[in-house]
């Protein structure tokens, strides 16, 4: 009777190429539910923003000189939001009922310019709805609001305070969650 060892790294080899091509698929799969090419975080289709990315950084610093980064509160039935949840990656978002009347506040030195508003879900563009706001003395001021499902919501904002000498567009977003 021989003294046979058996070797296992032929079975190790297989295995790991198998986990290969399943870790694929499952990219795959996942990408297929948050395609990059509906992603307006920019107000502008992916090929847009890559394309012009350097002028909407500039531009970007040119209202942020100005104007200032800008600071949100988020009111719920009139009164400001304080509870906070934390989310993956240290983010922190205010959490407020989900059937409370909201309104949220810009604080930024911005007094005139055009403005594009939406309120979005994160993982999908199903419930996005325009969203309504003005300028008041203490910055952007939005109409009362409410949401429509439980979950984590964003507020997307551009303001175009652009004039004839430069361009100058603030892009901001907000997230809240509703319980």
């Amino acid at each position: 009777m021989k003294n046979e060892k058996k070797t296992f790294w032929p079975y190790g080899i297989l295995l790991s190429i198998i986990a290969c091509i399943v870790a694929c698929g499952y990219t795959i799969y996942v990408c297929l539910d948050y395609p990059v090419y509906v992603d307006n975080s920019k107000f502008a289709s992916y090929q847009e923003v890559d394309y012009k990315i350097n002028e909407i950084d500039e531009a970007g610093d040119a209202f942020e000189a100005e104007f200032g980064k800008g600071e949100f509160l988020l009111f719920a039935n009139g009164y400001e939001v304080k509870e906070e949840m934390n989310l993956r990656k240290k983010r922190v978002v205010k959490v407020a009922d989900s059937n409370a009347s909201f309104e949220l506040l810009l604080k930024t030195k911005a007094n005139t310019g055009k403005i594009d508003a939406f309120i979005t879900r994160p993982d999908t563009s199903e419930y996005d709805a325009p969203f309504a706001l003005k300028f008041a003395a203490n910055g952007l001021i939005s109409e009362p609001f409410k949401v429509s499902k439980k979950g984590r919501w964003q507020i997307k904002i551009k303001i175009d305070s652009s004039d004839e000498n430069s361009t100058k567009i603030g892009i901001y977003s907000y997230e809240f969650f509703a319980r």
